[in-house]
């Protein structure tokens, strides 16, 4: 029974990525923003911070802990502390979004920083969702990729990152090099059942947690 999302999309820059992740962030009630290469322009109602001590300043004048409070925070800092911070805000408050655009500013493919690696691991207990962005799949913790409910693929050239997409998605090898390059229109295939993004926007909200997925593979 799945209670989280955890969406990933993928492909080089300039495909939509970036875009596809505003949309299905657009919808959450409480979301944290780790924006590490500081290229996320905040929108409406979202509050701007930089670094780590005004994040956790932040977090009691405006109630996060409380679960029925909504929140908007774009989070900047140095991808040193962010990979730390950022994790370790979202586990402590439960049941919010973590969007990270360009998730290999924060992990390599071996190693995730603890608190990172227990959101991707742990976080359906905590009703974590988990949003990202990644250029080439091989190049961020796995798990993020294993663990995923569902997934966009924009145009991937032929390269390693192709290599690692053939191992598990075999299918897409020849799709994902045709797709059109520079939006719009945004062209990609997914993998995972959309059900999975009905839970963005009930962050905080009482819901009976209805099996969405059978399986993280179907």
């Amino acid at each position: 029974m799945s209670i989280r999302a955890l969406i990933g999309a993928l492909g080089k820059a300039g495909t939509g990525k970036s875009t596809k992740l505003r949309q299905l962030a657009k919808p959450c009630r409480r979301l944290l923003v780790a924006d590490a290469d500081g290229t996320w322009d905040a929108g409406p109602g979202e509050i701007e911070v930089e670094g780590a001590p005004a994040l956790f300043a932040l977090l009691g004048p405006i109630a996060a802990a409380a679960t029925p409070v909504p929140f908007r925070i774009v989070y900047r800092d140095a991808a040193d502390r962010m990979k730390w911070a950022a994790p370790r805000v979202v586990f402590a408050l439960r049941n919010c979004t973590l969007l990270v655009d360009e998730l290999a500013w924060l992990c390599t493919p071996s190693y995730a920083p603890p608190p990172l690696a227990q959101v991707v691991q742990f976080g359906r207990i905590r009703r974590i969702n988990v949003l990202y962005t990644t250029r080439q799949p091989q190049e961020i913790f796995n798990p993020f990729l294993s663990e995923a409910n569902r997934l966009y693929f924009f145009r991937i050239e032929r390269s390693n990152g192709l290599t690692r997409v053939k191992r598990d998605w075999p299918d897409l090898v020849t799709k994902l090099p045709l797709l059109n390059e520079f939006p719009p229109p945004a062209e990609f295939c997914t993998y995972g059942n959309p059900a999975i993004e009905k839970l963005l926007g009930r962050e905080g909200l009482d819901f009976s947690p209805t099996r969405l997925l059978s399986s993280r593979r179907t």
